[in-house]
């Protein structure tokens, strides 16, 4: 055997070598997720129950829970479902919730906000429907969502909704749907919280998309 084939004969045994190792220091990992998974459960799965009563004794903000759609085909019945949670919650305590939260539905069906407004004239929480311009530019060019994104910034600037006092913007995608304890969960969260996640200082902006 030549001195070249010896080389590449070592080098291979090394590479193996190293090979093992690293699968190895991947299998422990593993090991310490399903050991951390098994044994430390409880911490990955809070299931405190929060109720309204205890919503009540919070310093509440204002939530908006704003929609935004392009109002396609099909969009109409999951962003109903969603509000349709929504108000099940409310319904809880109606004085309550329809003081704090809000509902807004940005998109670009007008028979979206025909519908919507009049489906839920009655219900405890407000809906509003906001209908984006066909000719709204967003700066930058920006489109699709990002674009009635960008058009509710430019409302809310001019106080479009205005509240007096601290208010949370909850960003729901059409297909957004919280059980009424998953909501009751989140408001006691952003009542209790004090981080910023937005660069405006009276607003926190909280994203949430979680599947039906």
């Amino acid at each position: 055997m030549t001195s070249f084939m010896m080389i590449i004969v070592n080098a291979g045994v090394v590479l193996g070598y190293v090979m093992v190792a690293l699968i190895s220091l991947i299998n422990i990992r593993f090991l310490s997720y399903f050991h951390s998974f098994f044994f430390h459960w409880p911490r990955y799965r809070q299931r405190e129950d929060v109720t309204t009563d205890d919503l009540q004794r919070l310093p509440m903000p204002f939530i908006k829970i704003q929609i935004t759609t392009r109002g396609s085909q099909g969009s109409t019945e999951v962003i109903r479902r969603g509000i349709e949670y929504i108000m099940r919650l409310a319904r809880e305590a109606p004085t309550f919730y329809g003081h704090y939260i809000s509902i807004e539905v940005v998109t670009e069906a007008d028979e979206q906000k025909h519908q919507f407004e009049r489906e839920f004239i009655s219900y405890p929480v407000p809906v509003s429907v906001i209908v984006l311009p066909k000719d709204y530019q967003a700066p930058g060019g920006t489109q699709l969502k990002a674009r009635g994104l960008h058009y509710m910034v430019e409302l809310r600037r001019q106080g479009f909704n205005h509240k007096h006092g601290r208010t949370v913007i909850v960003h729901y995608d059409e297909e957004s749907v919280m059980e009424p304890l998953e909501l009751r969960r989140l408001f006691q969260f952003l009542a209790l919280t004090d981080k910023k996640l937005t660069k405006d200082r009276s607003t926190i902006h909280w994203s949430t998309r979680m599947p039906a």
